[in-house]
Protein backbone atom coordinates (compact mmCIF):
# COMPACT_ATOMS: atom_id res chain seq x y z
CA UNK A 1 0.00 0.00 0.00
CA UNK A 2 1.48 3.36 -0.66
CA UNK A 3 1.55 5.80 2.21
CA UNK A 4 -1.60 8.05 0.35
CA UNK A 5 -3.58 5.18 0.49
CA UNK A 6 -2.78 4.10 4.40
CA UNK A 7 -3.27 7.99 5.07
CA UNK A 8 -6.54 8.17 3.97
CA UNK A 9 -7.93 4.97 5.10
CA UNK A 10 -6.85 5.81 8.50
CA UNK A 11 -8.48 9.39 8.08
CA UNK A 12 -11.71 7.39 7.01
CA UNK A 13 -10.91 5.01 10.28
CA UNK A 14 -10.87 8.04 12.75
CA UNK A 15 -14.15 10.21 10.99
CA UNK A 16 -16.15 6.65 11.45
CA UNK A 17 -15.35 6.39 14.68
CA UNK A 18 -15.97 9.85 15.43
CA UNK A 19 -18.96 9.20 14.28
CA UNK A 20 -19.78 6.43 15.96
CA UNK A 21 -18.75 8.03 19.58
CA UNK A 22 -20.85 10.66 18.44
CA UNK A 23 -24.03 9.31 17.36
CA UNK A 24 -24.27 7.30 20.66
CA UNK A 25 -23.65 10.16 23.12
CA UNK A 26 -26.92 11.94 21.39
CA UNK A 27 -28.39 8.09 22.38
CA UNK A 28 -27.41 7.94 25.42
CA UNK A 29 -28.40 11.76 26.70
CA UNK A 30 -32.14 10.92 24.77
CA UNK A 31 -31.96 8.26 26.60
CA UNK A 32 -31.79 9.67 29.72
CA UNK A 33 -33.77 12.76 28.90
CA UNK A 34 -36.41 9.90 28.34
CA UNK A 35 -36.06 8.73 31.40
CA UNK A 36 -35.86 11.63 33.68
CA UNK A 37 -38.89 13.20 32.02
CA UNK A 38 -40.81 9.54 32.86
CA UNK A 39 -39.53 9.94 36.15
CA UNK A 40 -40.88 12.93 36.82
CA UNK A 41 -44.16 11.51 35.06
CA UNK A 42 -44.17 8.99 37.83
CA UNK A 43 -43.28 11.15 40.63
CA UNK A 44 -45.69 13.36 40.23
CA UNK A 45 -48.86 11.08 39.67
CA UNK A 46 -47.83 9.27 43.04
CA UNK A 47 -47.51 12.45 45.04
CA UNK A 48 -51.32 13.35 43.20
CA UNK A 49 -52.50 10.27 44.56
CA UNK A 50 -50.75 10.69 48.16
CA UNK A 51 -52.38 14.26 48.23
CA UNK A 52 -55.85 13.18 46.93
CA UNK A 53 -55.93 10.46 49.49
CA UNK A 54 -54.87 13.33 52.48
CA UNK A 55 -57.56 15.02 51.47
CA UNK A 56 -59.74 12.30 51.40
CA UNK A 57 -58.98 11.77 54.85
CA UNK A 58 -59.14 14.82 56.18
CA UNK A 59 -62.38 16.05 54.28
CA UNK A 60 -60.57 19.00 52.80
CA UNK A 61 -62.30 20.23 49.42
CA UNK A 62 -59.67 18.95 46.63
CA UNK A 63 -57.95 22.27 44.61
CA UNK A 64 -58.84 23.10 41.54
CA UNK A 65 -55.70 22.66 40.24
CA UNK A 66 -52.48 19.89 40.51
CA UNK A 67 -51.80 20.16 44.34
CA UNK A 68 -48.28 19.11 43.04
CA UNK A 69 -45.15 21.45 41.97
CA UNK A 70 -41.95 20.45 40.69
CA UNK A 71 -39.88 23.09 41.31
CA UNK A 72 -36.30 22.02 40.70
CA UNK A 73 -35.41 18.02 39.27
CA UNK A 74 -35.28 16.73 42.55
CA UNK A 75 -37.94 18.89 44.76
CA UNK A 76 -41.35 18.21 44.59
CA UNK A 77 -44.00 19.70 47.22
CA UNK A 78 -47.46 19.12 47.40
CA UNK A 79 -50.01 21.51 48.32
CA UNK A 80 -48.97 25.13 49.58
CA UNK A 81 -47.85 25.42 53.25
CA UNK A 82 -51.02 27.23 54.21
CA UNK A 83 -53.18 24.49 52.92
CA UNK A 84 -50.42 22.06 55.31
CA UNK A 85 -51.20 23.81 58.14
CA UNK A 86 -55.24 23.77 57.63
CA UNK A 87 -54.99 20.05 57.20
CA UNK A 88 -52.72 19.60 60.54
CA UNK A 89 -55.37 21.87 62.22
CA UNK A 90 -57.96 19.78 60.72
CA UNK A 91 -56.37 16.76 61.51
CA UNK A 92 -55.55 17.48 65.21
CA UNK A 93 -59.23 18.97 66.00
CA UNK A 94 -60.59 15.56 64.95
Amino acid sequence: MSRLTLRIVIILAALSIAGITATQIYWVRKAFDLKENQFNRDVTTALTNVATKILEITKTPAAANNPVTIFVYTLFVILKQRRLSEIQKTSSTT
